[in-house]
C-alpha cells in the first residue's frame, strides 16, 4: 500500500508543473519569481542579443521599465499583471496591451512567446 502511495505521489508531482518547460516544483509564487530586473540573453528572430544590454524590470507594485543599460536615461515604463491562470504576462493597458505567455519561470531563467512567435529567453 505504501508503495502504491508513493507512486501516485510522484506521478501526481511530475505531472503537475504549471508552465511547459517547468519547474515541476517552485517554493515561490509566480509574482515572486518574476519581480526581478532581468536581462535579455537571446530570442528567437535573433533581435537581440547579450550584447545588446536590454534588461525589463518588473516589481512588486506592478510597474515594469524596459531598456538598456547603455541608454538607460529613457527606459520605457509601464504596468504588468498576471492573468487568472498565470501563464500570460499582461504588459500594458488598454489599447496598448500586449500578451505573452510563459513557458518557463525560475529564479534564475525567465522564457516567454509572444503573439508573433518570437521567443524571449531572460536570465539573472
Amino acid at each position: 500500500m505504501k508503495n502504491i502511495k508513493f507512486v501516485f505521489f510522484i506521478i501526481l508531482l511530475v505531472s503537475c508543473h504549471k508552465y511547459e518547460q517547468g519547474p515541476t516544483v517552485s517554493f515561490k509564487t509566480v509574482k515572486q519569481r518574476i519581480v526581478y530586473q532581468w536581462r535579455i540573453a537571446s530570442n528567437k528572430n535573433g533581435d537581440h542579443t547579450p550584447d545588446d544590454d536590454f534588461y525589463i524590470k518588473f516589481t512588486r507594485s506592478g510597474n515594469i521599465e524596459r531598456g538598456t543599460y547603455m541608454y538607460a536615461t529613457n527606459p520605457v515604463v509601464g504596468v504588468w499583471k498576471l492573468s487568472p491562470n498565470k501563464r500570460v504576462l499582461i504588459i500594458g493597458s488598454g489599447e496598448n496591451t500586449e500578451c505573452a505567455h510563459i513557458i518557463r519561470l525560475t529564479s534564475r531563467e525567465f522564457f516567454l512567446v509572444e503573439k508573433s512567435d518570437t521567443i524571449y529567453l531572460f536570465n539573472n
